[in-house]
């Protein structure tokens, strides 16, 4: 599972002097499995320290911040170790418990680049979170995060800006999934075979998209699946995790916000069910507006825990200076904890389709979306003032390119006649199971264009690969 993450990992490995890595993700998304993975498969030892299982550990980096001595005391709590041994890796795991180990990794970056550190954490974008008028306890209300600083005792911990280098490890993308089923011939690069793939082949990747779509991205569920064929399993795994989350709301919340964030995590399901998705605050808590559920709604989106969308009404670049913060959509990080979440059975994709309702385009939408936000891009949708609307807005360099979400084979596209109309983009692109081409549109869809629009057709099966085809399509 992540090959291309192992990849990275093992670059990184081979920098001659490396920055330490801090890895961040969702609980449960497999940053603890590929980190011992990659220690065992590329080093002679793998030095692994679980912050949060054994809170004892904290002393060990609130006596000294010095790489010499924090290696020096961890060791003597690992006598299976070899503490002379060269050829090691350091993995500091659930580093958010204990903030002076992020803050030690600034000194490793300065005084120990030959040592390979790795810090993971689940909870670290909430510790990155800069200029929030409160903070959120980590580890105790003493440890409060106040612009990028923890107050802990009577001293200050820094985040290490620049002195780290840092990754999210998201759910499974598409891709990820073929390629744990062994489907290696189907992960095409972007190329002829992209745009000419047989019957057979399509057929395929349909087929293993309806799986996907159902059991989802979370390593754990996926590896079920892989082993059993269960769906039973799956959804046993699903609610593992949905239980889980639900213990770190407890666990981590200031106690008078833990209902909110309930509240807003319950109702995500019934939102996307309405056909305008767009989040109401009061409909997750009765009585609650905006400034009461503000924070505890940060506090999900900070842990990667969900998807927030925001309006864009007049695209123009940078998409965030012209987004509306106050009206927008919410997804989960995972369509198949969503469909879990919603109670919907995993039944085969075309019986969904036939016989539910909105729901099953918020699971489409939330696909599509999550699978931009593995690439890096930030998401948003557009709304006009009338009543077209695009479900996806990214951007990439200078070039904003509106995305339509369909599903199955449906290919009407009414929202996108009238964006292109009215904005005139270099590529816009369609989402459904259509098979993947580009034609040029201008005269027949945007009469007054004065140069053609690309119009990629962009199967579900490969929206993994849009930024690489988005980037290329575009360039100058």
């Amino acid at each position: 599972m992540y090959r291309d993450f192992l990849q990275t990992l093992k670059q990184w490995r081979e920098q001659p002097r490396r920055k330490p890595l801090l890895l961040s993700g969702v609980r449960q998304c497999g940053k603890t499995y590929i980190l011992q993975q990659f220690g065992k498969q590329s080093y002679k030892q793998l030095a692994y320290f679980n912050l949060e299982r054994y809170p004892e550990l904290a002393a060990v980096f609130r006596e000294s911040l010095a790489p010499k001595k924090i290696i020096q005391q961890l060791m003597l709590t690992r006598p299976d170790l070899r503490s002379g041994e060269i050829d090691t890796l350091y993995v500091f795991d659930e580093i958010q418990a204990v903030p002076e180990a992020i803050h030690a990794l600034k000194y490793f970056a300065e005084e120990a680049p030959q040592l390979h550190v790795i810090g993971a954490g689940s909870l670290l974008g909430i510790v990155m979170r800069k200029n929030s008028s409160r903070g959120w306890a980590l580890s105790g209300d003493a440890d409060l995060y106040r612009g990028g600083v923890a107050d802990v005792g009577s001293g200050t911990v820094s985040f290490p800006v620049g002195k780290v280098e840092s990754h999210v490890l998201h759910p499974m993308s598409f891709k990820e999934f073929l390629l744990a089923k062994g489907y290696n011939d189907l992960v095409v690069d972007v190329s002829d075979k992209f745009f000419g793939q047989s019957k057979t082949v399509t057929a395929t990747l349909e087929k293993e998209l309806a799986e996907f779509m159902l059991v989802g991205g979370m390593p754990e569920a996926v590896k079920t699946w892989l082993d059993t064929y269960d769906m039973t399993q799956v959804e046993r795994i699903h609610q593992q995790l949905l239980t889980g989350y639900r213990a770190d709301f407890a666990k981590y919340v200031p106690s008078g916000d833990v209902a909110k964030i309930n509240a807003i995590w319950d109702s995500i399901p019934a939102q996307l069910a309405e056909e305008n998705r767009k989040f109401i605050f009061g409909a997750a808590m009765k009585g609650k507006r905006a400034k009461d559920l503000a924070d505890a709604l940060q506090w999900l989106v900070d842990a990667g825990l969900v998807i927030k969308v925001p309006v864009v009404k007049n695209p123009k670049i940078p998409l965030i200076a012209v987004s509306d913060p106050t009206h927008f959509k919410l997804y989960l990080c995972d369509m198949g904890l969503l469909r879990s979440m919603a109670g919907l059975p995993a039944i085969s994709l075309n019986d969904i389709v036939e016989r539910s309702t909105n729901f099953v385009g918020a699971i489409g939408e939330n696909y599509v979306l999550a699978e931009l936000v593995k690439q890096g891009l930030t998401v948003y949708f557009w709304r006009s003032k009338a009543t077209a609307e695009l479900d996806g807005l990214v951007q990439i360099g200078s070039n904003v390119i509106p995305v339509e979400i369909k599903a199955a084979h449906n290919k009407k596209a009414k929202s996108l006649r009238t964006y292109i109309d009215s904005y005139h983009p270099k590529l816009v692109v369609r989402c459904s199971l259509h098979r993947c081409n580009v034609t040029v549109v201008g005269d027949r869809l945007a009469n007054n264009s004065k140069e053609p629009v690309q119009l990629l057709s962009l199967p579900h099966y490969y929206v993994w690969m849009f930024h690489d085809v988005a980037t290329i399509m575009t360039a100058e």
